[in-house]
């Protein structure tokens, strides 16, 4: 059974920690003490795993900063907006499916390009390649599979912990580099169902 899992995970609060009565209070305050922290643990690890590109200006880096913040939070409202659709008993709209899935799979990409995470270790992943023969019923299956990867990854640790484990940085990868592969091919396979429909008399 379907459960929303949006509202909003303790990594989007770690993301999102602001101050509001201190801003109704202050003109144009500095950034928390929290802020400050998150932001050089972000900067931080950068070090770690595959080399990433980071912006040496302050508001190059408050810019990436809100951009993987908006991508974490719209990969699970995609999400919560595909399992709604897949819930119901009638018939899935191919067509939105492919566009939802293929919002999250761009959005995956975009964190996976930001996100000081370690490539997935040799073996791991296992792609998904969409088949022809693809059925409704499989189409639901894959939608649960993705749903069950984006709820592992929002809350992993590395998300909501100051220490950093090798362990949980190679799930997350995992988990951001599968959530790309399944979205990838729930698109490719709805758009393929998608057409097929068209044509039936």
């Amino acid at each position: 059974m379907y459960v929303c899992r949006l509202a909003i995970t303790a990594a989007v609060l770690m993301f999102s920690a602001v101050t509001p009565l201190v801003a109704r209070q202050r003109p144009a305050p500095g950034p928390s003490m929290r802020e400050r922290e998150l932001h050089d643990r972000e900067m931080g690890l950068r070090n770690i795993g595959r080399e990433i590109k980071v912006p040496t200006n302050e508001r190059q880096q408050k810019l990436l900063f809100e951009q993987n913040k908006e991508n974490f939070k719209r990969i699970q409202l995609l999400n919560n907006e595909l399992m709604r659709a897949a819930s119901v008993s009638n018939a899935l709209n191919y067509q939105r499916v492919a566009d939802k899935a293929a919002e999250v799979r761009k959005r995956a990409n975009q964190l996976k390009s930001a996100l000081p995470l370690p490539p997935p270790e040799s073996g791991q992943m296992t792609r998904q390649s969409p088949q022809d023969t693809l059925d409704d019923k499989q189409l639901r299956a894959l939608l649960s599979k993705l749903d069950q990867t984006i709820a592992d990854f929002v809350v992993n640790p590395v998300f909501r912990q100051p220490l950093i484990n090798d362990k949980h940085l190679n799930k997350a990868s995992l988990d951001l580099e599968t959530i790309a592969e399944l979205s990838r091919s729930i698109s490719k396979a709805a758009e393929k169902l998608h057409k097929k429909s068209a044509v039936k008399p």
